[in-house]
């Protein structure tokens, strides 16, 4: 539902629900994810004209991919593009961790918790994904932020029709909430457990003829 400044319902729209078995763990009822991946995520536009959807495929070794969708509100499909990876292995020493970490869950009994574990052992990716979260530009940019590092964070940028038009690199601690190809808004935190809204300008995109 959208709503306007007043607080009016502008309109609503139907999002499909985020969810892959492959992300997921199941036993007696209990269903968190399995560690080191990310759920698919839906997200809507401003505007609510168009909605993104972002899913990661984990192969078995070093490489990976993730997916992107733009949808119109009607549901015709606008693009959809899948991008390939060369993965950063997860260290034996965090995967062992993630398993006994399961052993802190409040909810179910020993039972549940060793089938998580048995499921996680055998879901869990070898590579860290490179596509953490997606925003829709005001101008109908698509920006996928992508693997953390110590010196900040990379988000790919699309055009319209899902074309590269170039990479953005935003800093450590910061989150991406709202971009388009000229400006960027960026939530970061501070050291006092709050959170600055800083914007800052995007200076060489590339694009071609027609807008980005």
């Amino acid at each position: 539902m959208r709503l306007a400044g007043d607080g009016n319902v502008q309109g609503t729209l139907k999002l499909p629900y985020p969810a892959d078995e492959r992300m997921q763990m199941s036993a007696e009822g209990y269903t968190p994810p399995v560690p080191f991946t990310i759920s698919p995520q839906v997200v809507a536009s401003a505007t609510g004209d168009r909605v993104a959807y972002l899913v990661s495929h984990y192969a078995p070794k070093d490489s990976g991919a993730f997916t992107v969708s733009i949808f119109k509100s009607n549901g015709d499909t606008i693009f959809g593009k899948t991008f390939a990876y060369r993965g950063v292995p997860i260290e034996q020493l965090a995967r062992d961790s993630a398993i006994v970490a399961l052993t802190r869950m409040r909810e179910g009994g020993p039972e549940v918790i060793k089938q998580l574990q048995e499921i996680a052992s055998r879901k869990m990716p070898s590579i860290c994904s490179e596509a953490l979260s997606i925003v829709i530009g005001q101008d109908n940019t698509v920006w996928i932020a992508q693997r953390k590092t110590a010196t900040g964070q990379i988000v790919l940028v699309l055009n319209n029709s899902g074309q590269i038009i170039g990479h953005v690199k935003i800093p450590f601690g910061s989150q991406l909430r709202r971009a388009s190809r000229s400006h960027v808004w960026l939530t970061e935190d501070t050291r006092n457990e709050e959170s600055n809204v800083v914007r800052y300008r995007v200076i060489g995109l590339a694009c071609e003829k027609t807008p980005c």
